[in-house]
């Protein structure tokens, strides 16, 4: 399988618009591939808004959900080892203006996950019409690679004593305040 490496990291402040960050740099990469067949975001990237943005670029995402109130109690009902989807309605605003949208929410009750050696429940949103809920959690996991290399030039500014750091890498990151959107030029999905 070829290895998924971040394409762009953006330094970002509080409470800006993920959204049109996140389509303009598909727009910004989608040139340099034949095609981009998903985008990964990790929990931190949920947003009804971000919801909205896949859509009018049709390339397919995949988010991790938060597990909030409303995620807890659809999974409540179900047994363990449960699988299902469900289509998630949700309303924002933006510019004063209340816009209507859709999702689907890829429910699945506690899943064995041989890393943490114990049973955990995912809930991931997608603008997929179907899901492979049983390759889910493994196409996520392709996520988990970049993390490993932020965590590593997180370690490496913190063990630093200088206090500008430069990395030779594919992106700049600089910690806590970048988010990474992955984008996947090839895969199962």
């Amino acid at each position: 399988m070829p290895q998924r490496v971040p394409l762009i990291s953006i330094p970002v402040h509080t409470g800006y618009n993920m959204a049109r960050d996140v389509t303009y740099s598909l727009d910004f990469v989608k040139p340099l591939f034949k095609s981009v067949r998903l985008m990964l975001f990790d929990r931190g990237f949920y947003s009804n808004e971000l919801m909205v943005a896949p859509d009018r670029t049709g390339v397919p995402c995949l988010i991790f959900v938060p597990k909030n109130g409303a995620v807890k109690k659809a999974l409540s009902p179900m047994r363990p080892g449960d699988m299902r989807t469900v289509e998630h309605e949700f309303t924002f605003n933006r510019d004063r203006t209340a816009i209507r949208s859709e999702t689907n929410y890829a429910l699945l009750r506690q899943i064995y996950e041989k890393s943490l050696d114990k049973c955990v429940d995912w809930c991931f949103a997608t603008n997929r019409e179907e899901i492979d809920l049983d390759g889910i959690v493994d196409t996520y996991r392709g996520r988990w690679n970049m993390e490993t290399g932020f965590r590593i030039q997180d370690e490496a500014t913190i063990k630093s004593k200088s206090r500008t750091c430069t990395y030779a890498s594919s992106c700049s990151h600089t910690g806590s305040c970048c988010r990474c959107c992955g984008l996947c030029s090839s895969g199962r999905w």
